[in-house]
């Protein structure tokens, strides 16, 4: 887009409206009279320098947030790990004897008669018994009022009750504060499980621990195979 100017003292005027000016003329030394005094812009790089490091610093900044974020989170899942080894014990299960079934198919005369081996009918065995040391438990913290485990020791930790739904969210059941918090029971159950229901809740870790794998039952493979939790 194009601007006709008849008036060179005009061309001040257009230089600050505009970053390129392309000036056609007959009168050259007039022209060249105003081009003279059209200011530069000094290239500076200071606010370079500023934007560089202000980016920078939030890119450390976040790095730093995301490494204490994983090793909370790590804190959390090695002290329910050593919580479990020291106070929860699995006894062997008790293998029931099996029972043997002789099936004997007894042939025509004519032919050769043929007796099947012995088939050994499987019996399911029990599973293994949960034993908890609740003594070493309520020592470390009084609102222990039950441990809850899975088959496959994915979910495998205390229960405590507490006066609030909010202190457990986002402490361990020793006190400390961390992300990955505790499973507890709503505080407004009774104690001892003596309501009709019971609402137990825990966070649904993106890294899979606490309660994260109670999603996987919406498959029915998964459910299957961990119909109960202890």
């Amino acid at each position: 887009m194009g601007e006709f100017i008849s008036d060179f003292s005009k061309l001040e005027k257009v230089f600050e409206k505009y970053e390129n000016v392309i000036v056609f003329s007959c009168e050259n030394e007039k022209a060249r009279k105003y081009l003279k005094k059209k200011p530069r812009r000094k290239k500076s790089g200071a606010g370079t320098l500023v934007l560089l490091i202000f980016f920078l610093g939030v890119m450390l900044f976040s790095g730093w947030k995301l490494i204490a974020s994983q090793r909370e989170y790590e804190q959390g899942s090695q002290t329910y790990e050593s919580l479990a080894q020291s106070v929860v014990t699995r006894t062997e299960p008790k293998k029931e004897p099996s029972v043997t079934q002789m099936e004997v198919t007894i042939l025509p005369p004519e032919t050769q008669q043929e007796q099947e081996a012995p088939v050994q009918e499987q019996t399911p065995t029990a599973p293994a018994e949960l034993v908890v040391d609740f003594d070493v438990l309520t020592a470390i913290n009084k609102d222990i009022v039950a441990w809850i485990s899975a088959d496959d020791g994915v979910i495998n930790y205390p229960v405590v009750h507490g006066s609030d739904n909010d202190y457990y969210l986002n402490h361990l059941v020793d006190g400390t504060v961390n992300k990955n918090g505790s499973i507890f029971v709503d505080f407004r159950h009774a104690r001892g499980f003596t309501d009709r229901n019971t609402f137990i809740y825990g966070h649904n870790m993106l890294n899979g621990t606490m309660f994260a794998n109670l999603s996987l039952y919406g498959t029915a493979g998964y459910y299957e195979q961990h119909r109960s939790l202890e």
